[in-house]
Parts: C-alpha cells; sequence; structure tokens
C-alpha cells in the first residue's frame, strides 16, 4: 500500500469516529430535551384552569381508609399526579420526599390511578400521603404525569405544571 492510500484511509477512520461522537452526543442532548420538554405537556395545558375551583377528590389511602381532599382546606395544598411507570416521577421522588417532610405550611398529596405493585417505590413518608383514585386523572383532566396544582385555602387553583423543576 501507498502511503497516501494509509493516510486518507486513517483520515476517514478519524472523520467517521468523530461524527459518531458528534451524533451521540446530539442524541443525547435531544433525550434530555424530550425528557426536560415532553411533546405532551408542552401542546396541552392540562386541568382545571388558574383561579377556578378545583374539583374535589375522593380515594383511598394504602391502608383502604376513604380520603377526599375538598375546600375549604385549612392550609394550601399540593397535589401532584404520579405513576410507578415513570422514570421522571420516580426520580422526582426523593425531592417530593424532602417537601413533604418540611410540610409544616402547606399539604402534600400524591395521586396514582393504582396501587403500586412495588413496594419500594415510595418511602414511608410518601406512602402515607398516597391517595389512589382511578378517576382523578379524568376528573382533574390530568394525561401526562408527573403534573401538580396547588389548591389555596379558598379552593380554587393557584399554581400548575409540571413536576420537572422541583428542588431546583
Amino acid at each position: 500500500m501507498s502511503d497516501p492510500f494509509i493516510a486518507s484511509y486513517v483520515a476517514l477512520w478519524l472523520l467517521t469516529v468523530a461524527s459518531l461522537v458528534v451524533l451521540l452526543a446530539t442524541a443525547r442532548q435531544v433525550a434530555l430535551l424530550t425528557r426536560r420538554f415532553p411533546f405532551a405537556q408542552v401542546v396541552q395545558e392540562q386541568g382545571p384552569d388558574l383561579g377556578t375551583e378545583a374539583p374535589s377528590t375522593e380515594g383511598t389511602t394504602l391502608s383502604g381508609e376513604p380520603i377526599a381532599i375538598a375546600s375549604p382546606l385549612p392550609v394550601p395544598t399540593a397535589i401532584v399526579f404520579i405513576s410507578e411507570t415513570c422514570t421522571t416521577c420516580k426520580e422526582r421522588l426523593p425531592e417530593l420526599d424532602q417537601m413533604a417532610q418540611q410540610a409544616d405550611e402547606f399539604d402534600l398529596w400524591l395521586l396514582a390511578e393504582k396501587i403500586p405493585e412495588d413496594p419500594d417505590f415510595l418511602t414511608a413518608r410518601l406512602s402515607e400521603r398516597l391517595i389512589v383514585s382511578p378517576t382523578a386523572f379524568r376528573t382533574w383532566d390530568v394525561n401526562v404525569v408527573p403534573y401538580s396544582f396547588v389548591v389555596g385555602t379558598s379552593g380554587k387553583v393557584e399554581a400548575k405544571g409540571d413536576v420537572l423543576n422541583i428542588g431546583r
């Protein structure tokens, strides 16, 4: 083989490897952006409008006791819709646990459609704050999790949105 051929062969391999690195870096950034801004959340504003009356929510705790969240509320209440199959929910649970630990001036409730199958999905503190309600997602018009609402003592929705920025 001639020297120019070897040089071009090495150069092509270096360009191929560099292109692969750029492709992987771009794919990682796209993956991060789609997790940060899921398409369904960008396109659709979910749930009741700000300033409107929050729907009452009924369900059961993990111990099977019936529970309801309805106005008037004694303190502002954060309601977070989660799912056991949601990876973002699992990533945010430690931050939600910290919020629950520090919840003196507000209340925090997690809503799920069904009882989690994995016993380690929630910490003991969050398990006490889980409401299982198959109808809550339809009542609140929530299609994508994690999604949260803050309901004031008047029973009106004061804030809403995804939970991707909790603790950041």
